[in-house]
């Protein structure tokens, strides 16, 4: 990447990918975008830090990892007016950082999940999303992960178990509720 054809080319490599991993991150189209875009840039400009023998792929999931985070830190520490349009500016009591809704009518949410699937990875914490999103969705093995998340494979293997786990118990639970909805409106 040490010239404008080398950005150009890893934007066509990692784009999408790192689009569909800070989408699930963030749970916000506009600000996976902005996340993408500073992700590229902070690459750019650091590039004489990246070690030649390590894993591009894996550097940049980091960048835009740590991107995506700052991003979250920053919309917690807003004023409630600032993040959702009210005038009382008060902050958010427990201090939570919201998860706004994905825009499904954007047709490239329904590119690459379900709303089942977007709704169970809203239960969440920003790191089990990235966990999930890298392994599920990005197809990086745990290997990969470690580089990226700066954590040992076991640690990986058990966080990325437990996020499953509540992933499922989630899935489950909604298509009870569904099951339960239909069979009331049969009767």
């Amino acid at each position: 990447m040490k010239n404008m054809m080398g950005l150009e080319a890893a934007v066509a490599r990692y784009g999408d990918g790192l689009f569909r991993y800070c989408a699930g991150i963030l749970c916000d189209w506009h600000e996976a975008q902005d996340a993408v875009q500073e992700t590229f840039i902070k690459a750019y400009s650091r590039q004489v830090v990246y070690r030649e023998d390590g894993n591009f792929g894996g550097w940049l999931y980091r960048i835009a990892y740590n991107t995506c985070v700052s991003m979250l830190r920053k919309k917690r520490f807003r004023p409630a007016a600032a993040r959702d349009g009210a005038n009382n500016g008060s902050v958010y009591a427990d201090g939570r950082v919201p998860q706004p809704d994905m825009r499904y009518d954007d047709p490239v949410a329904t590119r690459f999940l379900s709303d089942e699937l977007m709704q169970a990875l809203r239960i969440l914490s920003p790191q089990e999303r990235a966990l999930m999103l890298a392994r599920a969705v990005d197809d990086m093995d745990f290997r990969q992960m470690a580089a990226v998340f700066g954590a040992s494979e076991a640690t990986l293997r058990k966080r990325y178990e437990r996020a499953r786990k509540k992933m499922q118990q989630c899935i489950g639970e909604m298509r009870n509720e569904r099951s339960e909805m239909l069979c009331q409106t049969m009767e």
